[in-house]
């Protein structure tokens, strides 16, 4: 009895002590399996997380080097770009050095085939032992000479008419009192037949002055500026969105009322320092008392670059002229007379404007074309072409590429560094920049003039040339067109003509340095003539 009541005390008692444990054991194996399980989403969470960084790193990596390659490439293409530019400038600066050197050389060829035929003449051994005597060769020398060196003068001197163009020198209007008021108030038939070039031929009269003038300021010895300095005044275009380039120079004496304002167009490439526009300035401004505003051609030369391409320089717009008289009366309440005064190309942009007629603001009380044209053929005269073309695109395609190169497709700067005539400039450069697509005829044609066009001319216009103009060649500027639509059935009133034997290009120099006395008297005279015949018009009305 006691050992059976010892065994199943015995077996309560294991029964009592292992379940706790089995208890135990399975909580730790449901510990571990949790614990394993955690682990296990742990390590999980960690590698999706480690693929992740892993696959950030990578991607940011070829990020990285997808940057590097395109920084690379946009490396190399600038340095080919800086390289291909810095090509196409030499080619350019090469074309600008041959054409300034064959300009150079219309001022020694004479020279040097006079000395060579002189040389034969009078030093030439079969000639001195020939039965000619010594007189007769020193006469042939100097007919040959005046013949070489002064062609024009030459032929003129014996009885000979120019064979270069139909029309002859003179003065040329309508027979109308107003046209008839401004040729007595300027003397200009006598001035324009009295007048003689201090050159011999119109190449040097366009030529040796501007050598002389650059000379002499990079000697230090040329004329001192005057006294007021130029100002540089922006103003906003109403039709381009661009702004208008205007240099202003006032009267040095505040004080003193001044009379009006002259707006200058100066040529190709021109500004302020041009020459011709001293001419201007020295007259006009220092004794006249005239305010002088050059107008800028658009994003050329000294004017800022234009922020749409589509807006570069146009020759045969000139909305910017438009733009600046606006502004000139609005400024004034149309009190100060204006008179617009234009150069070679600046002559041609304002025929055109002229031309408007009666649209023409008020305050424009006269203008006066210098070496200007209403025909735009003289621009495929072949020796014009093969001379001062040559000196003046490249230095025009020179410019263009200084200013738009970064700006410009790759394969117009080929086209730009090789053009050497305003054909070649126009169809690989300005076309392409503005966008436009016609052929050079259509592009030139916009800058003819017709004579009915010039029967709308509202305001007293001077048209001044010169035979002897070695750019314009005075056959091929429409010169006809002009004295027709003067003396045509419905003459143009307002247009006088005036052709001299001499002058060359812009400047009729009368002194070595290339200042005109003769330009000065012309202009001045014309702009006192044009406020009394707005003053009388007024009144009548």
């Amino acid at each position: 009895m006691r050992r059976e009541q010892k065994c199943i005390h015995t077996h309560t008692w294991v029964m009592v002590m292992f379940t706790p444990c089995r208890r135990v054991q399975s909580l730790r194996e449901e510990r571990e399996r949790e614990s394993k399980r955690a682990f296990i989403g742990l390590m999980v969470s960690r590698g999706i997380h480690w693929s992740h960084a892993l696959r950030t790193d990578l991607e940011t990596e070829r990020r990285r080097d997808a940057g590097a390659e395109e920084t690379k490439e946009t490396q190399i293409k600038e340095v080919r770009h800086a390289h291909d530019l810095t090509v196409h400038r030499m080619v350019a600066r090469r074309n600008l050095l041959f054409g300034r050197l064959k300009l150079l050389s219309l001022l020694v060829a004479r020279p040097a085939i006079v000395a060579t035929v002189a040389w034969f003449l009078l030093a030439s051994r079969r000639l001195k032992e020939s039965c000619l005597p010594k007189w007769v060769r020193r006469c042939g020398v100097a007919i040959i000479t005046m013949m070489i060196l002064a062609p024009a003068k030459f032929w003129r001197l014996a009885g000979f008419p120019n064979s270069s163009m139909s029309v002859k020198s003179g003065v040329y209007h309508s027979g109308s009192e107003q046209s008839k008021f401004l040729c007595e108030k300027l003397n200009l038939s006598k001035r324009c037949s009295l007048f003689r070039s201090f050159f011999l031929n119109g190449d040097w009269s366009t030529i040796l002055p501007v050598v002389v003038n650059k000379f002499s300021r990079f000697v230090g010895c040329g004329s001192q500026a005057p006294r007021s300095q130029w100002c540089r005044t922006m103003l906003p275009s109403t039709t381009t969105g661009e702004f208008v380039c205007t240099d202003w120079l006032f009267p040095p004496n505040r004080a003193a009322k001044c009379k009006g304002v002259c707006v200058v167009l100066p040529g190709v490439a021109g500004g302020k320092d041009a020459l011709y526009i001293q001419n201007v300035v020295e007259r006009m401004h220092n004794v006249a008392g005239w305010s002088i505003c050059c107008l800028q051609a658009r994003g050329m030369g000294s004017a800022p670059p234009v922020h749409d391409l589509k807006n570069f320089f146009d020759p045969n717009d000139s909305s910017d002229l438009a733009d600046l008289v606006s502004f000139i009366s609005s400024s004034t309440s149309g009190q100060a007379p204006v008179i617009l005064v234009g150069f070679s190309l600046g002559a041609i942009q304002l025929g055109k404007f002229m031309c408007r007629g009666t649209a023409v603001p008020k305050s424009v009380v006269g203008s006066m074309l210098v070496s200007g044209a209403f025909d735009m053929a003289f621009s495929e005269w072949w020796r014009y072409k093969e001379t001062f073309q040559k000196a003046i695109v490249p230095d025009m395609a020179l410019q263009i590429m200084n200013q738009y190169a970064q700006r410009l497709d790759s394969s117009l700067l080929p086209r730009l560094a090789r053009a050497t005539s305003y054909r070649e400039l126009v169809l690989g450069g300005l076309q392409p920049i503005t966008g436009r697509s016609e052929d050079y005829e259509a592009f030139a044609a916009e800058g003819n003039v017709t004579s009915y066009d010039l029967r709308k001319i509202d305001r007293p216009t001077l048209f001044l040339t010169a035979v002897d103009d070695p750019l314009h060649e005075p056959g091929l500027i429409g010169l006809e067109r002009a004295i027709e639509a003067v003396h045509g059935p419905e003459p143009s009133r307002k247009l006088v003509v005036a052709v001299t034997d001499e002058g060359g290009h812009v400047l009729w120099p009368d002194s070595f340095d290339g200042s005109s006395n003769f330009l000065q008297c012309i202009l001045e005279g014309f702009a006192e003539a044009a406020v009394m015949t707005a003053k009388i018009k007024h009144e009548q009305e």
